[in-house]
């Protein structure tokens, strides 16, 4: 479904959010969706709108904000832009797979979910010129890191495209943890969100918002993260524990039965806590029998 959020704003709404803004030279797409269903949706949508994709901006490298690219730059001939970081992602898209498990995947974890098809990134946003490119389009970055290594956000007017800095209010409801590559970033990235001057927000999932109901979510969200770093605590209360260990515990105190995506996914989100809780100086580790061990600090 294609909604107006303002002039020259729109957004194909779904399970995956699209942006489109469309400048004077044609539209640029924020995200891509998860597949090449999304790249054809994103063309139809573009010229019911009678106009014609530019480029590309992707605001982190996940499969799910990536994964049409491929189909849509074998058809038009357009310019892509993401991180320096997340370009490295988005064209070697096995590596999401590698970091997750630590190692070579087996087949069972290369899934779309996991794996999006390879897309070539032609310009960086961290390079002046690129900069330059998108400022005389009306478009400026902003940089939302912490739930991947280097998400951005897309500004442009009184509109900022989010990516997934925060966690939909049903998602925290239903499954408490959610994904994070750095929760010390991820804090900092919503704490700096509230001090934006925007009117409309546009997240990767879940509904637009206004600056209310986006503070609101923040909020949530940081309370959500200071919840599970106090799990963390109570966990390693008593005894030192593997960080197997301690996420075995977590699980089932939080009551999730994850498959092996969601493992992957969530075992790397606690590992991302035990290293920022490490680096405010909150935990310290040792390594007994070949194992992590982690422990509250004396």
């Amino acid at each position: 479904m294609i909604k107006q959020v303002k002039e020259n704003v729109y957004c194909i709404t779904g399970p995956i959010n699209v942006g489109l803004i469309q400048t004077d030279r044609g539209f640029v797409v924020i995200d891509t969706g998860l597949d090449e269903s999304y790249g054809r949706k994103i063309i139809k949508a573009v010229e019911e709108l009678d106009g014609n994709i530019i480029g590309i901006i992707n605001t982190h490298s996940h499969a799910d904000h990536f994964g049409g690219n491929n189909y849509i730059r074998k058809r038009i001939n357009i310019w892509t832009i993401a991180s320096k970081m997340e370009k490295a992602l988005i064209e070697n898209p096995v590596f999401e797979p590698i970091y997750l498990f630590g190692g070579a995947p087996f087949s069972d974890m290369r899934t779309k979910f996991t794996e999006g098809k390879p897309s070539y990134i032609d310009m960086i946003v961290e390079e002046e010129k690129t900069v330059k490119f998108l400022g005389d389009l009306g478009i400026s970055i902003f940089p939302l890191y912490g739930h991947s290594p280097a998400q951005i956000g897309i500004s442009y007017n009184d509109i900022l495209f989010i990516g997934d800095v925060v966690m939909p209010e049903n998602v925290m409801n239903k499954y408490k943890l959610g994904y994070l590559y750095d929760v010390s970033q991820e804090k900092q990235a919503l704490e700096k969100l509230k001090d934006t001057d925007k009117e409309f927000f546009v997240p990767g999932h879940g509904e637009l918002m206004d600056f209310h109901k986006l503070k609101r979510l923040i909020e949530l969200n940081l309370e959500n993260i200071s919840m599970i770093e106090g799990l963390i605590l109570k966990i390693l209360k008593d005894e030192p524990l593997s960080s197997e260990a301690l996420f075995s515990h977590l699980i089932e105190v939080l009551n999730i039965e994850p498959d092996l995506i969601q493992v992957l996914l969530l075992f790397s989100t606690v590992k991302g806590f035990l290293s920022g809780l490490k680096e405010e100086g909150v935990l310290e580790f040792f390594i007994e029998e070949g194992k992590i061990m982690w422990k509250k600090r004396a």
